[in-house]
């Protein structure tokens, strides 16, 4: 189930085993206990139909924290973007605050091999206690997408031990278009948290 490999990424990086957004080895990062919500905006972006690989770029989706949440430091902690079975790490500190500490971005190199976050930005907003969160990933694995479309994949940013989760349609106008979209979400028949017994 898409969601319980997401649970083992997640115990991977604990471990400290985990692929990362660059070539060092990441600290590990926090199994995340406080469970929210990410808000959809259709995105987009593209695929190489020969290696399977692809470029996704979110914009303006919104994080709801749980509101039990003990707190979401971005600056202080390791961040995880993760789809299906990719995880993308950017370790604590990565994460550069300005404008009073309500804005996050980070600025990354272009990733080794291929597989990396480019850019991640994440912005508080002190009305809602929400977050607004942009980002470019590159070497996505949506090699699925060449035998089988729609798909639907778990997608989740962990900041530390506060999630925000998402089912989305990936998509794509034909098997041989390079262009990919993510245009709603949708209902996995396995309908859980993947972080379940914590």
């Amino acid at each position: 189930m898409p969601r319980v490999r997401i649970a083992g990424l997640v115990l991977l990086l604990t471990a400290g085993l985990g692929r990362s957004s660059s070539a060092q080895i990441q600290p590990p990062i926090a199994k995340p206990v406080f469970h929210g919500i990410l808000q959809l905006v259709p995105a987009t972006g593209r695929m190489d139909r020969k290696t399977g690989t692809g470029t996704l770029v979110i914009r303006r989706w919104t994080f709801i924290p749980n509101p039990d949440s003990n707190g979401v430091h971005p600056e202080q902690e390791p961040t995880l973007v993760a789809l299906g079975d990719d995880a993308f790490l950017m370790a604590a500190g990565e994460l550069h605050p300005s404008r009073g500490g309500t804005v996050f971005t980070y600025r990354g190199p272009r990733p080794t091999g291929g597989r990396g976050i480019r850019r991640f930005r994440l912005t508080h907003r002190p009305a809602d206690s929400f977050y607004t969160v942009s980002f470019k990933v590159e070497g996505v694995d949506l090699e699925r997408l060449n035998i089988e479309d729609p798909l639907c994949s778990p997608l989740a940013v962990i900041v530390g031990d506060d999630d925000g989760f998402v089912s989305v349609a990936v998509t794509s106008p034909s098997f041989v278009s390079r262009r990919v979209s993510l245009p709603r979400i949708c209902i996995d028949p396995s309908a859980s948290w993947p972080w379940l017994g914590r």
